[in-house]
Order: C-alpha cells, then sequence, then structure tokens
C-alpha cells in the first residue's frame, strides 16, 4: 500500500483509450498500450483509464481485453516488471453462438426480428 500512500496530495491522471484504436487493434497491441500507460504513469496509483467513445462495431473481444489488461496490470502494488506479467486474453463467445441451444433462444430470436 505505499504506492497509495506517496500518492497522496497528487492530482488523478485521467487516460482514455482512444476508442478507434480499441476498435482497430489487435488484443496484443491494447495489452501493450495499457501495460506502457500503467507502468509509466500509474505507479503513483492515481492513474485512472477508461475507454473513450468506444463505436458500435468495435470488438466486445477487445473491449475485454483492454478491462481485463487493466485489472490484471494495475493492481496495487504494481508489479515492479510489468512485462513479465501475463495478461491472459479472454475467450470470448460471440452472442449469437451463445444463444444456440439456450432456453430462451426462440423467444430471444423472435423479439429480435421485430
Amino acid at each position: 500500500m505505499k504506492e497509495h500512500s506517496d500518492a497522496q496530495g497528487k492530482e488523478p491522471i485521467f487516460l482514455g483509450i482512444n476508442g478507434r484504436f480499441a476498435r482497430d487493434s489487435q488484443p496484443e497491441a491494447i495489452v501493450a498500450k495499457v501495460r506502457q500507460w500503467i507502468d509509466v504513469l500509474g505507479r503513483g496509483g492515481m492513474l485512472m483509464l477508461n475507454i473513450a467513445n468506444i463505436p458500435a462495431d468495435a470488438s466486445s473481444l477487445n473491449v475485454l481485453v483492454a478491462s481485463g489488461a487493466v485489472h490484471t496490470l494495475g493492481r496495487c502494488p504494481i508489479a515492479a516488471d510489468l512485462n513479465k506479467v501475463e495478461v491472459p486474453l479472454p475467450v470470448f463467445t460471440p452472442f449469437d453462438e451463445w444463444l444456440k441451444g439456450q432456453a430462451e433462444e426462440e423467444v430471444i430470436r423472435k423479439a429480435c426480428e421485430k
């Protein structure tokens, strides 16, 4: 918790992951960017990240990757060498695939047709 006590009296840093970057990048590039920002700006415990203006066609996987990277890499105390911290990529099943065989499948598909 030393990192948080060092942050007392400091102004927080707010960073937004660009929505187009989140949409257009490969998951590994998103993890690399989050790793870089936390390494450079997050060690004082006052960094807040969000994904700004997520486009409607952004991959849900990329949003999950960004969130997972922040939660994994941003844990206090922040690891001395963030390059050694593994960020597992989430297993993602698109909604249409997940819905197949669910008890509510027919009702949901009919509702979507309207």
